[in-house]
């Protein structure tokens, strides 16, 4: 069984500006929030090394589970929500 982790957004688009993705995406079960998600496009849609560290990880997204929460006021606030009901840790930058 992989450990399960909680990903903001900044998290997620500092680790997509390294070589990581593909060696977490293989070892650990990457949760997010549709806010996150949200987040994550819209930075991708923006033609800068960001969008490029987003879209390293939209390519994975069929190996990402999206949780649906209450609309809260920042997507870390959702996170937190999930870590609590399921119990996992959250990794943030």
């Amino acid at each position: 069984m992989k450990p399960v982790f909680a990903f903001d957004t900044s998290a997620l688009v500092s680790l997509g500006h390294t070589d990581l993705v593909d060696m977490i995406i293989q070892n650990c079960d990457v949760v997010i929030s549709s806010t996150v998600l949200s987040e994550l496009r819209m930075i991708n849609s923006i033609d800068d090394e960001d969008g490029l560290a987003a879209d390293e990880w939209l390519k994975y997204l069929d190996y990402i589970d999206v949780e649906d929460t209450a609309k809260k006021k920042c997507g870390e606030d959702e996170l937190l929500e999930i870590c609590k009901r399921k119990g996992i840790p959250m990794v943030i930058r």
